[in-house]
């Protein structure tokens, strides 16, 4: 039996903020461990920062991230290597994104000080995404390619380094090089243990909405040229049985007391036969659950929002993305305007409150076209609006075609490519004219999300299901408000 601590990098606390949502993946790699027979613990530093800070605050945060990165005595990195020392493992493991990249390598060379014997594994869509990255970093002696519940098993319970290194879905570093091949997906998510929370530290810290995270699928069809979904799990939609995804929601309900929860899949309606039969499952079995989920427009209609809604859906994110035709078309969106406009009249006659997430400065994108963006959201009569930059992150189309036109932003400054860096956006803009549109296009989106009657029916939303949570959250967001006056 080994000991695995798996950490979910630094990165909110270090601009700032805060999330209180599990690590998904690392829940669903414990569950796997702990039925291999190991002792594994979770432990999640960004549960320990600000509440709330909105997108126009975080526009301007890649200095403070450097400075909290490279600073040994901040509280992020004691608290880090306190958790190292307490659990004492055998094994790390680190699941990086691309903007937490440099955060997650110093959690590995840490993990090297405090046992300079630890077995450090780096996994997450960076690492399949850009794996030739993982050959030059300090502090990680192996890295995991794609889905890890499996590949990371036998990682653990393999006797030498050479039988490591021949595992699929395993890079092995070896004097500067590395060698391996993606995992086979699995096929049957069933098999996968449902009990990974059990290895949460600070679960107590957790709000309820965040705590109640879960994914029912992988695997998205859809080729939008901004996502790099498809490197992770693959474009073939796999699919938890709904009876597994009601075992789920019994153990949220029974063992940690939630009504609130999120469906975290890419897009929970894409088949919308399955979506139903969860959701009179739910309507059946539950009266008092609420939960949000995310989906697309093309992909609803009103006899499934009306399950949604007998089921408990209190809200729903839809990715509009661009207002412009012209955007739609590049970004292989492969929905119109119409399509858009009519999923959200579907969701304003179900009465069912919905979050429209819009991006600015997709490659080609004029000034004009941001602004139609944005003109169009607004018309569509969401409960708020989610803005964000649109970021070439590494294995997108988007990314590609940047190599391709030789307009990489950043190149390997990673901490800059995150949905809200002020260092993206409007590429074809002079960069002071830039800034300012996209500071401005920020202030409007959240004017617009901060009318009374807006801020009052979310609230309440939020409110029924996660009470303690919902007055936190507001408490942080009043405190930040009277702060920046």
């Amino acid at each position: 039996m080994a000991k695995v601590l798996l950490i979910n990098p630094p990165w909110y606390v270090l601009l700032g903020m805060s999330s209180s949502s599990v690590p998904v993946g690392l829940i669903s790699l414990a569950g796997s461990l702990k039925a291999a027979g190991h002792d594994v613990a979770i432990f999640n530093p960004d549960l320990f920062g600000s509440l709330y800070a909105s997108e126009l605050d975080l526009l301007n945060t890649n200095d403070r991230y450097i400075q909290r990165l490279e600073d040994r005595s901040d509280p992020v990195w004691r608290r880090v290597r306190e958790r190292l020392l307490e659990f004492d493992p055998d094994v790390v493991g680190v699941h990086v994104k691309t903007p937490s990249w440099a955060s997650g390598c110093m959690v590995a060379c840490i993990a090297k000080e405090v046992n300079p014997r630890v077995m450090t594994v780096c996994g997450g869509p960076h690492v399949s995404c850009v794996p030739e990255d993982v050959t030059y970093a300090t502090g990680f002696d192996y890295g995991v390619l794609g889905e890890g519940e499996h590949a990371m098993v036998r990682l653990i319970e393999a006797s030498s380094c050479d039988e490591r290194a021949r595992i699929s879905g395993i890079l092995a570093f070896r004097d500067g090089s590395s060698r391996g091949a993606s995992c086979a997906m699995i096929e049957n998510l069933d098999v996968l243990p449902l009990d990974g929370r059990e290895a949460l530290m600070d679960v107590d810290s957790y709000d309820k909405l965040g705590l109640g995270a879960l994914m029912t699928a992988r695997g998205c069809p859809f080729p939008c040229k901004y996502c790099a979904s498809h490197k992770i799990w693959g474009r073939k939609v796999r699919y938890r049985s709904p009876e597994n995804v009601l075992a789920e929601i019994d153990l949220l309900v029974n063992e940690y007391g939630l009504n609130y929860f999120e469906f975290c899949d890419d897009t929970f309606t894409v088949n919308e036969r399955r979506a139903r039969m969860i959701c009179d499952m739910l309507a059946r079995r539950y009266g008092n659950l609420q939960w949000k989920c995310t989906t697309r427009c093309d992909c609803i209609s009103s006899e499934l929002l009306a399950s949604m809604k007998r089921a408990g859906c209190s809200e729903v994110s839809i990715g509009v993305e661009s207002g412009s035709p012209r955007i739609l078309d590049w970004i292989k969106k492969n929905e119109t305007r119409e399509q858009i406009a009519e999923g959200c009249r579907l969701l304003r006659a179900a009465r069912i409150p919905f979050v429209a997430f819009i991006m600015i400065g997709f490659p080609t994108e004029t000034v004009d076209e941001a602004w139609e963006t944005l003109h169009f959201a607004k018309a569509l009569g969401a409960d708020s609006l989610c803005g964000s930059i649109a970021t070439p992150y590494p294995g997108t189309r988007m990314y590609e075609w940047a190599v391709e036109a030789d307009k990489v932003p950043h190149e390997g400054d990673w901490h800059k490519y995150y949905h809200q860096s002020g260092s993206m956006g409007l590429w074809d803009v002079e960069p002071g004219t830039a800034r300012s549109v996209i500071h401005e296009w920020f202030t409007q989106i959240e004017a617009y999300n901060q009318r009374p009657t807006r801020l009052t029916r979310r609230f309440l939303t939020k409110f029924k299901g996660d009470p303690v949570g919902t007055i936190r959250r507001a408490g942080s967001v009043l405190h930040r408000k009277l702060a920046n006056r």
